[in-house]
């Protein structure tokens, strides 16, 4: 087990390692040859899109149960074509080549995060789910960090970088293949909500999911004006990592008060759109707001996952939280977009998101705890019958004891 988890822990780190940092790479070449709006547009809302279908792809091919879908050799053809879409959509000359191609990374890079969802689902030691995947998580957004010191993003903007995502590509293949084993059995299914044979809470778990990364996304892309604004990322990437890591820990132990936690993410951009002195906020807000945005990244990603690993549940939902939380987050963007200027207007939306995200959130905890309550009702009834049944077992035995020790003076 210790084995799986370390490895759970390195597929994660590379796999969202080498998916980030082309996309950087990809969004500083849209910049070269495409106007702002063209850049956000592509980039925040079609990009998040594909990425989502390519999750969903693979979701569905959970779905056949064919082998050849976890074998190594699938696993090492998506990462390769990953690789080889990447030259054209980095350095093509037009701009439809460029996002042509970087839809098609997108959508491929879709499938790597799904492998590396699924290997946290099932592969990875459930009790440990939140500190993998947010160890992982943080330790590539700070090697990241480390990249883009490099004077001029030399390794992310010029052709250097190919033989960095070279190098990267084969560890995110190589540590999904150990993690995926010869037949993609599955070494972990501990179920973490109980046993939730009802299928109703699903529905529900989505649309939540759907407004979480919404309305997080809006508050956000509506407050930004430039992203890349150095100072910003410096504190950003840092809390963001130490958001991921406590967020994980904190919600293995306690996922009640991790979920409480998340909850309280979503409040940060609904504080900072109140802030209408300027549009980029301070240092000390944005980093706070980073820190929550860990929060909100690890949680929507551990809350489908550790539904999925009871056995009760169809596997294709383990990765439903960052499919729905994508097209969450192209949403969100695209409303942030048009209406970067108009901020009284996002404030309203958000409020009123804000307020239905909170009561689907009261509805599912409803609902999870109704359905163990019931479960737990179910245990105790079952225990109570077999302990009746234990001692009228017992009281059969005593009284065939009795009747033999009168039967025996007769003898």
């Amino acid at each position: 087990m210790k084995k799986l988890t370390v490895n759970a822990y390195f597929c994660v780190l590379a796999g969202f390692l080498l998916v980030s940092c082309s996309y950087i790479s990809w969004v500083h070449h849209i910049e070269s040859i495409a106007t702002t709006l063209s850049v956000d547009f592509a980039s925040a809302v079609l990009a998040y899109l594909f990425q989502g279908l390519g999750v969903l792809i693979f979701s569905l091919l959970i779905l056949t149960k064919v082998k050849a879908v976890f074998s190594g050799f699938f696993i090492s053809a998506i990462h390769f074509v990953y690789y080889l879409t990447l030259m054209p959509a980095l350095y093509s000359k037009t701009i439809t080549g460029t996002h042509l191609y970087g839809f098609v990374m997108s959508i491929m890079s879709g499938m790597i995060l799904a492998f590396y969802l699924y290997v946290l689902t099932f592969q990875g030691e459930g009790k440990r789910r939140g500190l993998i995947f947010g160890g992982g998580f943080a330790t590539a957004i700070l090697l990241i960090r480390l990249l883009s010191l490099v004077p001029e993003n030399f390794l992310l903007t010029t052709p250097m970088s190919m033989f960095l995502y070279a190098g990267v590509t084969f560890l995110a293949t190589f540590f999904t293949v150990r993690c995926f084993g010869k037949d993609g059995e599955l070494a972990d299914r501990d179920v973490l909500f109980g046993p939730l044979e009802h299928k109703s809470i699903f529905i529900p778990a989505i649309v939540f999911i759907f407004l979480f990364s919404l309305i997080r996304t809006l508050g956000i892309s509506a407050l930004i004006a430039n992203p890349e604004d150095l100072f910003a990322r410096k504190y950003n990437m840092i809390s963001c990592a130490i958001g991921l890591v406590a967020t994980g820990y904190l919600y293995d132990k306690n996922k009640k008060l991790g979920s409480a936690l998340a909850m309280v993410s979503l409040i940060t951009p609904f504080l900072l759109l109140l802030d209408k002195n300027s549009i980029i906020p301070g240092a000390i807000p944005m980093a706070l707001d980073s820190l929550f945005f860990g929060v909100f990244s690890i949680y929507r990603i551990l809350f489908f996952s550790d539904i999925s690993a009871s056995r009760k549940i169809p596997p294709v939902l383990f990765a439903m939280g960052l499919v729905f939380g994508r097209f969450g987050d192209a949403f969100g963007n695209w409303l942030g977009l048009i209406q970067r200027e108009n901020r009284r207007f996002a404030f309203v939306i958000y409020g009123i998101l804000l307020i239905i995200t909170i009561l689907f959130f009261v509805y599912m905890l409803i609902r999870i705890f109704a359905k163990r309550g019931e479960a737990k009702a179910e245990e105790s009834k079952a225990e109570k019958a077999k302990e009746e049944e234990s001692k009228a077992e017992e009281a059969k035995a005593e009284k065939a004891k009795e009747e033999e020790a009168k039967e025996e003076p007769k003898a």
